[in-house]
């Protein structure tokens, strides 16, 4: 038996689970997803100093597996005076490459691990298109079992009723309009996991009308989309005065947040936004705190930079970009990833959470 972490969530994971589009997942996994889900409830509470040494030991394996396996990474690392079972320093780090975007689509192939440890299990194939042309990318098992239990962690940190009913807008087939698609349960993971209330899934790609006549029949206690969709529909609900009676709260997901999208979540529904900041290809980078609106890195998944135009660490205030390097994916690793957003470097943790704070997080074109 599993006791359940916090009020709302059940005390016994779900079994028996059967849907058609959520395959059953094997026990294993379930159990895995959940003993990962109590490593993280504890460290979120370690101090910078811990988490600073967990991710530097992480991040020590990550660059050896590398170095002995990722042709692109090889000569890099090397080059910037990198040698395996050596400390790594400040200046040595600093002088490793920043990749972006394009050098991924360039240099696919050298990037992919000859030699993935057996213990990280199955690689999956995932296609990432964010509007910069498509990526192959290549994530072992332990790596997406990690993006998926900060998901869980930030509807434990929230705190939502799973048993109530959720809507998603996002892009995808066999959602269409008027219907879209209805499940059982949250899917995967919290659906998989708990008991929990049902689903209602509609294709992004529908018209802006049509989607605000979808989410008024559907009448949901939280709605998922991404931060562009929910300011239309906030909009779109005030300048109709419309309603949605049973909101009880927004979750976004994407890069960049503007203070408009949560103004308008409140104006036009008067419920609360969450904000989810990831990048497809480096998974969940931070999650809003519970306690206030600024954001936690995710420091057991990926180690993120804040860099200012020199390629020196930003201070609380400061802005720069965004560049992480993900701690887990040993198929395809992307070390110092340029991710394509900004973000001011925050100071306070009131809540007592030793994960770093960011204040905003803004899209490359966002006025600082």
């Amino acid at each position: 038996m599993i006791d359940a972490p916090h009020e709302g969530f059940p005390a016994a994971p779900r079994s028996g689970v059967e849907t058609v589009l959520w395959p059953a997942v094997p026990p294993d996994l379930q159990a895995k997803l959940l003993a990962l889900e109590f490593q993280l409830e504890q460290s979120e509470w370690w101090t910078e100093a811990e988490l600073r040494e967990h991710q530097l030991q992480q991040l020590g394996n990550l660059l050896a597996h590398t170095h002995a396996t990722v042709p692109f990474y090889g000569p890099a690392l090397s080059a910037a005076g990198y040698r395996p079972g050596e400390p790594l320093t400040p200046a040595i780090w600093a002088h490793l490459p920043i990749v972006d975007h394009a050098t991924v689509q360039r240099q696919r192939d050298a990037l992919i691990s000859r030699a993935v440890p057996p213990s990280h299990g199955p690689v999956i194939e995932v296609r990432i298109d964010r509007g910069r042309g498509p990526i192959q990318l290549r994530i072992t098992e332990v790596a997406q079992l990690m993006r998926l239990a900060f998901f869980v962690r930030e509807q434990i940190w929230h705190r939502r009723d799973l048993g109530a009913k959720r809507a998603v807008i996002q892009p995808g087939d066999g959602a269409a309009y008027p219907d879209g698609r209805h499940e059982d349960h949250w899917g995967w993971p919290m659906g998989v996991l708990y008991e929990t209330g049902l689903q209602a899934v509609l294709d992004s790609r529908t018209a802006l009308a049509e989607q605000v006549e979808w989410l008024r029949r559907e009448d949901p206690a939280y709605l998922v989309a991404n931060p562009s969709d929910v300011l239309a529909l906030a909009r779109e609900f005030q300048v109709r005065n419309l309603k949605l009676p049973s909101l009880k709260g927004v979750q976004s997901l994407g890069g960049g947040l503007s203070p408009e999208v949560r103004a308008a979540c409140r104006e036009a529904w008067g419920a609360p936004l969450a904000h989810i900041y990831r990048a497809e290809e480096v998974g969940p980078l931070a999650l809003q705190c519970p306690e206030h609106e600024h954001f936690h890195v995710q420091s057991e998944q990926a180690l993120v930079e804040v860099l200012d135009g020199a390629g020196k660490a930003c201070g609380p205030g400061e802005i720069g970009r965004v560049v992480a390097t993900p701690l887990n994916n040993f198929a395809m690793p992307l070390i110092r990833y340029e991710v394509g957003e900004t973000a001011e470097v925050g100071a306070s943790r009131a809540c007592g959470r030793g994960l770093p704070v960011l204040t905003r997080i803004m899209g490359r074109d966002s006025p600082s």
